[in-house]
């Protein structure tokens, strides 16, 4: 069987009852033959674009499968991959680079090793939440921090039963069972995460407790004004455990008459960040809350996108897609802020541009046609 046509990619938006044409291409197929341990009934096959991880093309499951033909597949450079768990975080088991030519059918074989299962118990404990949190009942999810190994969703929502006698404490437990490893537990909506060791045996002993609820104000200042930021929202969490990651589930709420946030948090330490793409916080030390309500200020520095044109002999360099800026702390006055990173040290930097022929620089566009005109002439 020869590969056939795909439809070409159509974007008109035509009126209702109306006849439209469609341009057929010439499309390509993929043959795959696995060989090694037969695949698990959790192992699927997932197909990107080259150059992309978490686009996923085309996706099957390959449970006891010795072959695969994908057909009216488009021409380019393919990854396919043989993996478990979830595609934005998956285990790969065996992969392979593809290409697809029109009318042509491509092959390639994935050899898959021997998957280990691992032991399954079941995640269950007790819950503590101060009646100051005023929660008539919380909800607690879990997600694996370890590599998955079964397959399993990525978070899982425990059954919740309020303990006989105690206002404040419920017992929880997962509907199914889990691998052994650590998790994350998430207490909705006080924002509190924890990490917790689900092991053989005790895995039904865990205990959360929630600290108590800490009223905060949080001011945010732009440092080059001094003035109030005009920041619609922001974003928070507390000290994380080791290898917790995520802002608060909870949000925060704008006094219109102050302009500053107000939110409640577990007592602890606090990290703030500003949201959206305007401005980025100055530093990312922690702040201690509690137990009294607590005033918070937040500083940010306005974000800037600057055009690199790149130069060899006095002509343009062509096909600069990707120019990285890097920073250095600041010092003294003036600073270039690297958009599109988070760096673990001072976010304001300096840098040098001795050896680029021009520099153009404006505050971030604001409106969506503005910031894509803004990034196509910046070549991104």
């Amino acid at each position: 069987m020869e590969p056939g046509l795909r439809m070409a990619p159509h974007r008109d938006r035509l009126p209702r009852r109306r006849r439209a044409r469609a341009r057929l291409v010439p499309a390509g197929d993929l043959s795959l033959q696995f060989t090694g341990a037969p695949p698990g009934k959790t192992v699927h096959l997932r197909l990107r674009r080259a150059g992309t991880e978490f686009g996923v093309h085309a996706e099957f499951p390959l449970h006891g499968r010795r072959d695969l033909l994908v057909p009216g597949l488009p021409a380019g450079s393919f990854v396919v991959r043989a993996e478990i768990g979830d595609s934005w975080e998956p285990r790969v088991l065996a992969e392979a680079s593809v290409v697809i030519a029109p009318g042509q059918r491509s092959s390639a074989t994935l050899e898959l090793p021997v998957v280990k299962q691992p032991i399954t118990v079941r995640l269950g404990g007790t819950l503590q939440v101060p009646a100051a949190w005023k929660v008539a009942k919380p909800r607690v999810v879990f997600m694996l921090l370890d590599e998955n190994l079964t397959g399993q969703k990525g978070w899982l929502h425990a059954d919740l039963a309020q303990k006989d006698g105690a206002s404040d404490v419920w017992r929880f437990r997962l509907p199914e069972k889990v691998q052994t490893g650590r998790y994350q537990g998430v207490v909705k909506p006080c924002g509190y995460r924890a990490a917790v060791l689900v092991a053989g045996g005790a895995s039904e002993e865990i205990e959360i407790h929630v600290p108590p609820p800490v009223p905060v104000t949080v001011h945010v200042i732009d440092v080059a004004t001094g003035e109030t930021a005009p920041v619609r929202t922001i974003s928070w969490n507390m000290q994380l455990p080791k290898g917790v990651s995520g802002y608060s589930p909870a949000q925060s709420k704008r006094n219109a008459e102050t302009r500053r946030f107000e939110l409640t948090a577990p007592q602890g330490t606090l990290y703030l960040d500003p949201g959206g793409d305007d401005y980025v916080a100055t530093s990312h030390e922690g702040t201690r809350i509690g137990p009294d309500p607590s005033e918070v200020t937040l500083r940010v520095a306005r974000v800037c996108e600057i055009l690199v044109v790149l130069r060899a002999g006095g002509r343009p360099v062509p096909n600069a897609n990707r120019v990285e800026v890097e920073a250095e702390p600041l010092q003294g006055e003036g600073s270039i802020l690297v958009w599109g990173r988070r760096p673990t040290g001072p976010v304001c930097g300096s840098t040098n541009l001795a050896s680029i022929d021009s520099v153009w620089r404006r505050p971030r566009a604001t409106s969506p046609s503005s910031r894509s005109r803004s990034r196509r002439a910046a070549g991104r």
